[in-house]
């Protein structure tokens, strides 16, 4: 076979090998895709291809293989600049951002995020996205301070673009970063502008996470009684939730905050030969799940003197599904055990009633 006959048969292989290859990793077959991608990788000209490196990123991210996927999306965004192509640069070094984040790197996810402000400048929704994300990076990095001024533009551009929901999550945010940096007045007013948000868009889930946070706000500025209200519009939220959103919830402290990222809702996608604009949804650093550990305040709600007669035991407190809405108060103490701390505690919650929510509150 003539040499020229060879050498255009194998770069229709490797074409063929490329397309065959996106087509898979779009088609949700990732691995297969990324086998594909890997034949088309003969030498050293490849590494200097932006689309090969932007599908194999894609590819890489779906298996979860974060660490290898922010490498490939990085490497194609220089390729593309290099190349005299800068226009999706800002969705690129969004993704190894969100990559970053996925593994935990959050200092290099800030890095990535900050090159990506400048090329979404001019386009307002991935703006929003991107300093979305920076907000939560920050956050969840413990460097609040800097986080402030990205959680304020985001919600601006979210709420300039009717979304409800993503704006909402920035005000969340917002308070988190100012409840840590000690402004509990920031704090308590953002969380009530998300929690606004939430009920608009109806994610009970997250009504039940701000309410809880809000409630703490107010403990901490000695509002008793806003703080005792917020808890029982949490438990009505909660009633709400789908038995799908209440298997996730996570039994956490809550004196301890700790700041996870959410993962995209979908991955990106890539048609075969080219590189569009990269759909990430935003992540960010939402209020920890609903703790299962209440404050004290809900003692408030039964009488301090019950309390200070027991002085040495551990109060449990559960509310019925069915009773949730005829409030709480004094004059149902039926709703209140004690019990020792030792192993025999668990009799208590054995009467026959199943509860929506068991809490522990300890002196």
């Amino acid at each position: 076979m003539p040499l020229c006959i060879q050498l255009q048969d194998s770069r229709v292989v490797r074409s063929c090998s490329f397309n065959l290859g996106a087509a898979y990793v779009e088609a949700g077959r990732p691995q297969r895709g990324l086998d594909l991608l890997r034949r088309n990788r003969p030498g050293p000209k490849a590494e200097r291809l932006p689309d090969l490196q932007f599908n194999t990123a894609l590819a890489h991210n779906a298996l979860g293989q974060y660490q290898e996927a922010a490498a490939h999306f990085l490497r194609a965004a220089q390729l593309y600049r290099s190349q005299g192509d800068g226009g999706s640069e800002g969705e690129l070094y969004l993704s190894v951002g969100v990559a970053y984040c996925r593994i935990r790197c959050f200092q290099e996810a800030v890095a990535s995020l900050r090159r990506a402000v400048e090329p979404a400048a001019r386009r307002p929704p991935l703006l929003a996205k991107v300093l979305h994300n920076l907000g939560a990076a920050l956050n969840a990095a413990g460097d609040f301070s800097s986080a402030l001024e990205w959680h304020r533009l985001a919600a601006q551009l979210y709420g300039s673009q009717g979304c409800r929901g993503d704006q909402a999550r920035c005000f969340s945010n917002l308070a988190i970063a100012s409840s840590h940096l000690g402004d509990d007045q920031e704090a308590a007013e953002s969380f009530i502008l998300a929690l606004q948000g939430f009920r608009d868009t109806g994610d009970r889930l997250a009504e039940v996470q701000v309410c809880e946070r809000l409630a703490e706000c107010y403990l901490r500025q000695e509002k008793l009684q806003k703080a005792v209200e917020l808890y029982k519009q949490a438990l009505s939220a909660l009633a709400h939730c789908k038995v799908a959103h209440l298997s996730h919830l996570e039994v956490k402290d809550t004196d301890t905050h700790t700041h996870t990222l959410q993962p995209p809702l979908q991955q990106p996608q890539a048609p075969p030969l080219q590189a569009p604009p990269l759909q990430a949804p935003p992540l960010q650093a939402p209020p920890p799940c609903c703790s299962l550990r209440v404050s004290p305040v809900l003692l408030l709600c039964f009488g301090s003197a019950a309390v200070d007669r027991y002085p040495d035991r551990t109060w449990f407190c559960w509310f019925c599904l069915e009773e949730q809405n005829s409030g709480l108060g004094p004059e149902e103490p039926n709703r209140l055990r004690t019990a020792e701390q030792h192993p025999d505690d668990a009799e208590f919650l054995s009467d026959g009633i199943q509860p929506l929510l068991v809490v522990l509150v300890t002196r």
